[in-house]
Parts: C-alpha cells; sequence; structure tokens
C-alpha cells in the first residue's frame, strides 16, 4: 500500500511517500518513495500578526498543488494531512482549510498539540524497549512536544507554546513556559 503524510509546520510544508509491506507478527516495514521539504515560515506571519498572509496563503496553496500532483504521480491509495502550531493559532486557518480543499480536493487537518505529541511518540513505539524509561522531545517551529514513555506505556505528554521560530521572533513568555516545562 502507497500512502502520504502531510506535514504543515510553523517553519516548513514536508510531503512523504511511502510504501507499507505487511510482515508477519504485526510488524511493518516502510520504504520511503519521495520526500519534499519546502521551507514556508507560517509562523513568521502567525506568531506576529496572528493570521496566514495573502503571500504566504497563495504559496500554501500552490505547494497543495505540487503535493497533490506528486501523490497521484505515485499512485497514493490514502493520506493524512495535518497542520500544527502555527495554523492552530491563525484566525484565517479555517478559511485557508477550506480554501485547500475546495482547489486541491486534498484535506487540511488542524491537530491540537496534544494529537501532535501523540503522533510524535506512536512513531517511535516500534522502536522502544518494555520497561524502559524514555523521554521524547520534539521542538518545532511553533511547539515542543514532550513526552515520557516507560516502554509502550505514555506516563506523561504535554505540548508547549514554544519553537524555534518564537524563540528568533523574540517572543516574551519563554520564562513562564520554561517554568511550566519544569514542572
Amino acid at each position: 500500500m502507497i500512502v502520504a503524510a502531510i506535514d504543515i509546520g510553523s517553519n516548513a510544508a514536508r510531503l512523504y511517500i511511502c510504501r507499507f509491506f505487511p510482515q508477519q507478527h504485526a510488524r511493518t516495514d516502510v520504504k520511503v518513495l519521495e520526500f519534499v521539504r519546502i521551507p514556508l515560515r507560517l509562523g513568521k506571519d502567525v506568531f506576529g500578526a496572528g493570521t496566514v498572509g495573502a503571500d504566504k496563503s497563495a504559496r500554501m496553496l500552490h505547494i497543495f498543488r505540487v503535493f497533490r500532483e506528486l501523490m497521484q504521480l505515485f499512485e497514493v491509495q490514502d493520506y493524512r494531512a495535518c497542520a500544527t502550531s502555527a495554523l492552530r493559532e491563525a484566525e484565517n486557518a479555517d478559511d485557508l482549510c477550506r480554501q485547500i480543499k475546495e482547489e486541491t480536493g486534498l484535506q487540511l487537518e488542524v491537530i491540537s498539540g496534544a494529537e501532535e505529541a501523540r503522533l510524535i511518540y506512536s512513531a517511535h513505539f516500534a522502536l522502544l524497549e518494555s520497561e524502559k524509561n524514555v523521554l521524547l522531545v520534539d521542538v518545532g517551529g511553533g511547539s515542543t512536544e514532550i513526552s515520557l514513555l516507560n516502554g509502550n506505556t505514555v506516563r506523561l505528554s504535554q505540548s508547549f507554546e514554544v519553537g524555534a521560530v518564537r524563540l528568533l521572533q523574540g517572543e516574551r513568555a519563554l520564562d513562564k513556559i520554561l517554568q511550566e516545562m519544569r514542572q
């Protein structure tokens, strides 16, 4: 089966196209057929002005048209397109997602920080050894997800509104967020 994943982050848009090969004992082998990363910098607009500007909106639509074409060429059977921190906060996120759906046929889902953290740690379950404590930290452009796992059991998982793009823009609430992270 050929599937695709689209990740619209605060800094870049990414497309992964993969072929899954089911194996015995509930294990699956995956081969990446295509990976595309395009700098988008949504956080630069959203974390400053609260919306995705006209130029970035047009660029995002163009990116989705290209991603749709690549998915058709690779005969993708299923996909999931997710947007994270910047679109969670953008006042015009719903309008932009609706426009993408109308013009490309692709459904973009704005996911919560909790869902973003769940996707990150669930992608690593196959690599975890039972009874070992593992701390996963994913620093993105607009948010950081931290998950504490014991084998395949999630002990704690949380998303924080601090990331590389926010730091570069001089986000002021950093002390408060760092205190929350320590707790």
